[in-house]
């Protein structure tokens, strides 16, 4: 009977994946964004008049700056950037149809912000462009921050490891950085109007796209189109 207890016992020992009664195996720690410092809408410039492609534009520069830990079960890989906006673009008090997504044109309801570049577009009469449908074929969606997209402008949104000599990262860099100018376009003498708020955050990824640091813009600029403005701003 010894030697047979003795031999029960071994194969107990042995036995993979076994766990005694009140011995429950260490769990994996789960990972998780962790910001380490951010700055939202840092360097603005109120307003800024340039010449566009019919003559005259209203637009407004911001940018965006945050770095993420890699310590203590977080992974910069769970972090990225957003930015939503909502609002109105008009021109001469008409709603502009200013498309963010394929089918979803800015209003007053919370969007994630971006563009979409049509076949044609470029060769349609202003009023089209403007104010037509969205009906040509969808060649490009920019937006901002999300790791996976392949059409990202690499000057305008770019993550980077956070050590020298700070090379580009799409997947798991640990330092991110935006720019954005937000334009509406017009002709001289046409009355420009904008009126958005924008939303910039960093969301966790990993953990259902909870936002884990964020702020906040509101832009109200009316201006009627005008050579001498431009020129005091500068093309």
């Amino acid at each position: 009977m010894r030697k047979i207890t003795m031999l029960f016992c071994s194969l107990l020992i042995a036995a993979p994946g076994f766990a005694f009664a009140g011995r429950a195996a260490p769990a994996a720690q789960a990972k998780r964004c962790c910001v380490r410092k951010s700055a939202f809408f840092s360097a603005k410039t109120p307003a800024l008049y340039r010449r566009g492609d019919w003559g005259a534009a209203l637009g407004i520069r911001f940018s965006a700056r945050a770095e993420f830990s890699a310590e203590d079960g977080c992974s910069c890989s769970c972090c990225e950037f957003r930015q939503n906006i909502r609002g109105q673009y008009a021109v001469n008090g008409r709603e502009v149809h200013h498309e963010l997504s394929p089918g979803q044109l800015l209003n007053g309801d919370w969007h994630e912000d971006g563009g979409v570049e049509r076949d044609g577009a470029r060769d349609r009469p202003y009023e089209e462009v403007f104010f037509g449908p969205k009906d040509g074929e969808v060649l490009n969606i920019g937006r901002y921050g999300h790791r996976d997209d392949q059409h990202y402008d690499g000057t305008m949104d770019r993550y980077v490891s956070d050590a020298p000599p700070y090379e580009l990262d799409r997947a798991n860099g640990c330092s991110y950085t935006m720019n954005d100018m937000p334009v509406l376009q017009g002709r001289i003498g046409d009355l420009i109007t904008m009126k958005t708020d924008f939303e910039q955050s960093i969301v966790d990824v990993c953990n259902g796209g909870a936002a884990v640091a964020s702020g906040t813009l509101s832009v109200d600029k009316t201006w009627t189109a005008n050579e001498a403005d431009i020129n005091s701003q500068g093309d």
